[in-house]
């Protein structure tokens, strides 16, 4: 008798922002198709499969901590380290940056080079460079050091605080804000 083949375990956060990557990809798409952008790829995690499933399902764990999400080549502008990010929350907590990607995003810190989170927030789009960024995780990080936990306002961004370090944009995407900050730099 043949034992019937288990479901890969879900995990409900696995998902979680998928439908803002697929809009960041679509734009990088359209982006290629228009030449603004040469290329990018995406930057996946090292994983040790240890069972494959039918149709191209895996099961497996990861081996190490993961990049951001993509690097994108800007056709007459920066090479781009990005992470796409997600939040119906009020605020976009800072802890969504892991430590890991923080230091990648400043290893990358270079002439020809940027990086940046595109942030949706309660369906607010927006390009977050990373200088200004760093700036409030490093507060943050600083002020739980400081005082054995993070004093009030200083874990997260509002809205109105990520205007002010963010590049708003819209459904006619997020290039021209970035290039406009890149040129301004």
């Amino acid at each position: 008798m043949r034992s019937a083949q288990r479901a890969v375990p879900s995990d409900r956060r696995a998902n979680r922002g998928k439908t803002w990557e697929r809009e960041c990809e679509a734009s990088l798409a359209l982006y290629m198709s228009r030449r603004s952008v040469s290329c990018w790829f995406r930057c996946h995690p090292e994983v040790k499969v240890t069972k494959a499933f039918a149709k191209g399902q895996i099961q497996g764990f990861i081996k190490a901590k993961g990049p951001p999400d993509v690097v994108v080549a800007i056709t007459d502008g920066p090479v781009l380290l990005a992470d796409f990010k997600d939040s119906s929350a009020d605020r976009f907590s800072l802890s969504n940056i892991s430590t890991h990607q923080a230091q990648r995003f400043d290893e990358w810190h270079g002439p020809g080079r940027a990086a940046a989170v595109l942030l949706r927030l309660q369906g607010r789009r927006f390009v977050v460079p990373w200088e200004p960024l760093r700036i409030a995780v490093q507060s943050w990080h600083q002020s739980r050091a400081e005082h054995g936990r993070a004093q009030a306002g200083s874990a997260s961004l509002s809205l109105e605080q990520l205007q002010e370090v963010g590049l708003p944009f819209d459904s006619s995407g997020w290039l021209e804000p970035l290039m406009s900050w890149w040129r301004s730099q």
